[in-house]
């Protein structure tokens, strides 16, 4: 999985240590988010992009109430796109 995490062109990926891989190696990274809190778990990459349930940021202690399946296909579609739009072409 780490191989395929520094080949691929992005990584899209839930809060979990294959998210903190595909940043470490600077994959460009969707990471979704659910019940947990990208402010305390959220990739440390500045080429990442994270998702979330919509509307109102939960306290911390009502975080867990929230789904991923609330999360719209689209917008995690249109997040790789836009990754995928900007990153730079290799050389050669």
């Amino acid at each position: 999985a780490i191989i395929a995490m520094a080949i691929a062109d992005v990584a899209v990926t839930n809060d979990s240590g294959l998210m903190h891989i595909a940043a470490a190696l600077n994959t460009p990274t969707i990471a979704i988010f659910g019940p947990t809190s990208p402010r305390l778990w959220g990739p440390l990459n500045p080429l990442a992009a994270v998702i979330e349930p919509p509307g109102e940021i939960p306290e911390e202690r009502d975080i867990k109430r929230r789904r991923t399946a609330d999360i719209e296909p689209q917008r995690v579609f249109e997040a790789v796109r836009k990754t995928l739009v900007a990153r730079p072409m290799p050389a050669g």
